[in-house]
C-alpha cells in the first residue's frame, strides 16, 4: 500500500507538491481554527492532534521538495565546476544559490543549443561526404565496368557509349556526348551522345568547330564561371551550365566531351570536373584501343577461321593479278563458290562443327588446284580463287570439278542436302579492275 502510495506522489510535479505543503502546512489548520473560533467551540485533544497531524505531513511534503532542490543545487556544483574548467568561465559575484541555478540553467541551455548547431553542422557534412562517397563509387564502378567490357572484347563504340551515359549519371547533367575526329586533318567527327544528333551536327559546324578547337584544358561555363566565347554552345545547346573537356590522345587532341544541365544558380563541384577528366581519360583509352584495333585488322592477311586470305588481302591479291594480266594480254580468272544453306548448316552443326567442316573444304580446294592459285575467303558462304592464266571456260570447268567433290564430301558428313553455287570472270572480258570481276561475281549469284 505504502509502494502504491509513494509511487502516487512520485509522479506529483513540483507546483502539485508546493500546493500540497501549502494547503496541509496553513489551509487546512487555518481552517479547522476559524472553525471552532467561529463557533466559539472549544478545541480538544484530539483536534490539536489532528492539526497538528495535517501541519507534519505538509511540511514533510516541504522536507521532501527541500531535498530535491539541494540535490539539484549539488548536482549544478559539479556542472559549474565542469564549465568553468572547459570554457575558463568564472561564475563570481552570484549573490545566492537561486541565482546560481539560474545562472547555470542559461550556461547549460546555451551549451545544449550550441551542441545541437553542432550537431546540425556534422550531419550536414556527413550527408555531403556521404553524397561525394557515393559519387566516386559510382564513378570507379563505372571505369571497373567499361574495364571488364575491354577485357572481354566489346566494340569500342559500345564502351564509348556505355561510358558517356554514366558520365550523365555521375555529373549532374541532362545531356552529355562526346565527338572524336575521325582521323588526323579530318573534318569529320564520330559521335557518341544521349541527346539529339541534330543538335550536335549543328554544334560541330565549321564555325563553330574552330571555336571548340582553340580549347585545349577544361572549361567550365556555370553560376561562377562564365566565358563569352563559349555562350554559343549555350544557346544551341538550350542548357544553363556546361563543361567542355578536351580528350588528349598522345599530346595531341582527338575529341571533346560536353556536359551540360539546365539548372538556375548551379555551380560544378570540384568533383564533377575531376570526374570528367577521369572519363576523358578512360574514353582516349578506348579511342586509342579502337585505331590500334583497326591497324591490326589492316595488317592482318588470312581468315583466322580458315587460315586461307581474308577478304582485303585477297582483293589486293586479285588486283595485283589483273595489272600483271593487263599487262602481259594474258588471261586471269575468278571462280567464287557459294554455299547456299550455309546457315542451315551452322545451326544443325553448330560453330565448332562448322569450323572443323570449313577447314575440311579449304583442304579440299587446295587439293583440287594448282600451287600457283590464290584461295581467299570473300564472305561467310563464300570462297574465292584466283586461277592464274585461266581463260573463263577453264575456270568453270575447274568450278564444276570442284562442286562434284563438295558434293560428294557434304553427303557423306552431314545428313543435309548440300546447296553449292558457282560463279566465274574473266578479265578483261568481265571487268578490268578487281572490283569489277567481283561485281560480275556477285551479279551472278544474285547476292
Amino acid at each position: 500500500m505504502k509502494e502504491a502510495e509513494k509511487s502516487t506522489l512520485s509522479k506529483l510535479g513540483l507546483k502539485s507538491r508546493l500546493w500540497l505543503a501549502f494547503t496541509f502546512a496553513t489551509f487546512f489548520p487555518t481552517a479547522i481554527l476559524f472553525y471552532y473560533w467561529f463557533n466559539s467551540y472549544t478545541i480538544s485533544f484530539f483536534t490539536i492532534s489532528v492539526i497538528i497531524f495535517i501541519i507534519l505531513v505538509g511540511w514533510g511534503f516541504v522536507v521532501e521538495i527541500f531535498l530535491h532542490v539541494l540535490r539539484i543545487y549539488s548536482k549544478t556544483e559539479e556542472a559549474v565546476k565542469q564549465i568553468e574548467k572547459a570554457d575558463k568561465v568564472k561564475t563570481t559575484g552570484i549573490k545566492n544559490e537561486v541565482e546560481r541555478l539560474d545562472v547555470v540553467f542559461s550556461m547549460l541551455s546555451s551549451k545544449v543549443k550550441e551542441s545541437v548547431e553542432e550537431l546540425r553542422i556534422v550531419s550536414s557534412k556527413t550527408e555531403e561526404l556521404s553524397k561525394a562517397i557515393a559519387q566516386k563509387v559510382r564513378i570507379f564502378s563505372s571505369i571497373l565496368e567499361a574495364n571488364s567490357l575491354f577485357s572481354k572484347g566489346a566494340p569500342s563504340e559500345d564502351i564509348l557509349q556505355f561510358l558517356i551515359e554514366r558520365l550523365r549519371e555521375i555529373v549532374p547533367a541532362n545531356i552529355s556526348f562526346i565527338f572524336f575526329v575521325k582521323d588526323t586533318g579530318s573534318k569529320s567527327y564520330r559521335f557518341f551522345s544521349g541527346i539529339e544528333e541534330d543538335k550536335i551536327l549543328y554544334l560541330v559546324s565549321e564555325e563553330n568547330i574552330k571555336k571548340i578547337k582553340h580549347i585545349t584544358t577544361r572549361c567550365v561555363v556555370d553560376d561562377s564561371n562564365r566565358n563569352d566565347e563559349l555562350l554559343f554552345i549555350r544557346e544551341i545547346l538550350g542548357v544553363n551550365n556546361f563543361i567542355v573537356q578536351p580528350i588528349y590522345l598522345r599530346e595531341s587532341i582527338v575529341g571533346f566531351i560536353v556536359v551540360g544541365n539546365r539548372l538556375d544558380n548551379f555551380v560544378f563541384s570540384k568533383d564533377d570536373s575531376d570526374a570528367v577528366n577521369l572519363f576523358s581519360y578512360n574514353m582516349s583509352i578506348v579511342w586509342e584501343r579502337k585505331n590500334l584495333y583497326k591497324k591490326v585488322e589492316d595488317l592482318e592477311i588470312l581468315d583466322p577461321l580458315t587460315g586461307i586470305y581474308n577478304d582485303k588481302f585477297f582483293l589486293n591479291r586479285l588486283e595485283e593479278e589483273v595489272k600483271r594480266a593487263t599487262t602481259y594480254q594474258r588471261p586471269c580468272g575468278l571462280l567464287v563458290i557459294e554455299i547456299g544453306n550455309y546457315n542451315e548448316y551452322r545451326e544443325k552443326l553448330g560453330f565448332l562443327e562448322l569450323e572443323r567442316l570449313l577447314k575440311k573444304l579449304v583442304n579440299i580446294f587446295k587439293d583440287n588446284v594448282r600451287p600457283i592459285d590464290i584461295l581467299g575467303r570473300i564472305r561467310e558462304n563464300r570462297f574465292g580463287i584466283i586461277l592464274i592464266e585461266r581463260n573463263k571456260r577453264q575456270s568453270h570447268y575447274v568450278g564444276v570439278r570442284l562442286k562434284e567433290v563438295i558434293y560428294s564430301f557434304l553427303e557423306e558428313n552431314v545428313a543435309l542436302a548440300p546447296r553449292v553455287s558457282l560463279a566465274v570472270a574473266e578479265n578483261p572480258i568481265d571487268g578490268a579492275s578487281a572490283q569489277e570481276l567481283l561485281d560480275c561475281i556477285h551479279a551472278q549469284l544474285k547476292e
